[in-house]
């Protein structure tokens, strides 16, 4: 049985990102070239930013400036699925993947660096990755 501390540990510890994550901005390279990456998770001081390959770097939030030229598919769906995760909030419903293609419901507990530990509607406690979890209500933007 997973324990809150254990989930919460495997997910990078308890943090709210800011609706900064989701964003495409540029990484510099050793070699002076930058590449696209996506902000999966801001704070006031620091930015994990993954780039294409799963490699995250990690930076001070004033050092980050948008990426202007072409951007993979792959890293503009991360964006999404990032932006969507920062919208999430502690205690609200939502619908996870527990494994490929099997769904289920439950709530929010605690949102961390790269994901959220819920509580299914079983009373299971689940560390849940930032890319399989999602309102459980359509959100509209104004």
């Amino acid at each position: 049985m997973t324990t809150i501390g254990g989930a919460r540990q495997r997910l990078g510890g308890r943090f709210s990102t800011t609706l900064e994550a989701g964003s495409l901005v540029a990484v510099e390279m050793e070699m002076g070239d930058s590449v696209p990456g996506v902000v999966v998770f801001a704070s006031a001081i620091e930015v994990d930013i993954l780039i294409d390959g799963g490699v995250v770097h990690r930076t001070r939030s004033a050092f980050e400036s948008p990426f202007l030229g072409d951007v993979p598919e792959l890293l503009r769906h991360l964006a999404a699925e990032a932006r969507m995760f920062a919208e999430l909030r502690e205690g609200e419903r939502v619908r996870f993947e527990i494994a490929p293609g099997h769904l289920a419901e439950g709530k929010l507990a605690e949102k961390c660096r790269y994901g959220a530990i819920v509580i299914s509607d079983d009373q299971r406690v689940l560390a849940v990755g930032f890319r399989k979890i999602w309102p459980l209500t359509a959100r509209t933007r104004s």
